[in-house]
């Protein structure tokens, strides 16, 4: 930087040209040339100024504005007394111009270091996987590159703890490991991969990436569950649990016992992971919305001689992982699911995900006809206006259930039809 740069840039600002430094350095390092011009205040020694340094024909009055050209600057800059051009003084007068380009070279570079880093601290095809998808436009480069602008340094920590443990994931695992176990042994930190960590949120993102989304219907903490134990993760083993009662086939000697002795139990995830079901053809298993309905078609059907009892399971409202994982063994066994809820939007709701999940699902008594006969005891709750058009909408299997109710504008109830379901669990024979 020379002393007549410097004294140049002082001159400027003792001119009242600091407005016409600072507009150039915007300008240039926007379009990295000195191309076209500035405008300036219309200030009497502003325009003074200008008319003094590049001469009163090249100043342009344009409404509140003074206009003057770049070129012109650079040209009487290089022509007077200090022998300098625009960007030496803009240099002078504010450090080295870096344009939006050489911006933009600089990001990408650290950007790819930042990367190649990530790949040499997490070696192998899983670390790959990891650094290709924070490249990319999915779940996980969106949420680094939120991470990467806040605390760039902090989003590069996560992203190693997350490519390690990727790599350390067992494929196929014999039984899952806690994940503070495994955050423990992988990152150096049981909290590591906890859902209020970076690290944790990033950890979910890339198991979603690569193995798809949870079904659309499982609660935040249940869609959690669901996508690490995908990946032989549990956050613990009992938080998720599904009803179950007379499960047959399951070659679980707890679970048999269970079936053998009647009653329904909670069935956590950890061992819903762990049923090995034996093919069940055609054999039902009907799932219930509701625990007290569940809980009363237990007791009734304990009369029942064991091998005899229906097969039951309950979502208590919108299914967890345990119960997305306990239908998916049943669906493959060959069980025929057939499900029963409430006449209202989180009933309808439920059914709809199950019948997209399992597409051989049956209603359980969900028609426009049962719909009538449980609405016909004491009022349900009024649908409000956003229940009754999304009602309207519906189609399909339980489009005239979603008509029926969107005229009577009134919800109805599982356990008004407690009788009802009973009776299609009783043996024919009575």
């Amino acid at each position: 930087m020379s002393d007549a740069a410097r004294a140049a840039a002082e001159r400027l600002r003792t001119l009242q040209l600091g407005a016409l430094l600072s507009e150039a350095r915007r300008k240039l390092e926007r379009s990295g040339a000195l191309r076209g011009g500035v405008a300036l205040p219309a200030a009497r020694a502003v325009e003074e100024a200008l008319a003094g340094l590049v001469g009163g024909r090249r100043v342009r009055q344009d409404g509140p504005r003074l206009r003057v050209r770049l070129a012109d600057v650079d040209a009487a800059l290089r022509g007077s007394t200090f022998g300098v051009s625009l960007l030496q003084v803009l240099e002078a007068d504010g450090g080295p111009v870096v344009t939006r380009q050489e911006r933009q070279g600089r990001e990408r570079l650290r950007w790819e270091a930042q990367l190649q880093r990530i790949l040499a601290a997490a070696e192998g095809p899983a670390a790959r996987f990891v650094a290709d998808a924070l490249r990319a436009d999915g779940p996980c480069g969106r949420w680094y590159r939120r991470a990467y602008l806040q605390d760039a340094p902090a989003a590069e920590r996560s992203a190693v703890q997350v490519g390690r443990a990727m790599a350390a994931l067992d494929p196929a695992p014999a039984r899952a490991d806690l994940l503070a176990m495994f955050a423990a042994r992988v990152a150096g930190d049981p909290h590591a991969f906890d859902r209020d960590r970076p690290a944790g949120a990033l950890l979910l993102a890339a198991l979603r990436e690569r193995d798809g989304e949870p079904p659309a219907d499982l609660r935040d903490a249940e869609a959690r569950a669901f996508t690490l134990a995908r990946a032989g993760l549990e956050t613990d083993e009992v938080s998720s649990t599904v009803l179950v009662a007379h499960l047959q086939g399951c070659g679980h000697p707890v679970i048999a016992a269970m079936a053998q002795w009647g009653g329904g139990w909670p069935l956590p995830l950890a061992e819903v992971r762990a049923l090995a079901v034996a093919p069940q053809p055609g054999r039902a298993a009907r799932i219930v919305e509701n625990p007290q309905v569940f809980s009363y078609l237990v007791r009734e059907c304990a009369d029942q001689e064991p091998g005899r009892r229906p097969t039951l399971l309950c979502t208590g409202g919108f299914l967890s992982a345990a119960g997305l994982r306990a239908l998916d063994a049943l669906a493959a066994a060959g069980y025929e699911l057939h499900y029963g809820g409430d006449f209202d939007r989180n009933g309808l709701s439920i059914a709809l995900g199950l019948l997209r999940r399992y597409p051989g699902l049956h209603p359980w008594r969900m028609g426009a006809a049962d719909y009538a006969e449980a609405a016909r005891g004491p009022a349900g709750l009024d649908l409000d206006a956003a229940d009754l058009e999304w009602l309207a909408r519906l189609d399909g299997a339980l489009g005239g259930t979603a008509q029926a109710m969107a005229r009577t504008g009134r919800a109805a109830y599982q356990e008004q039809l407690a009788a009802a379901l009973l009776g299609d669990l009783r043996p024919a024979d009575g």
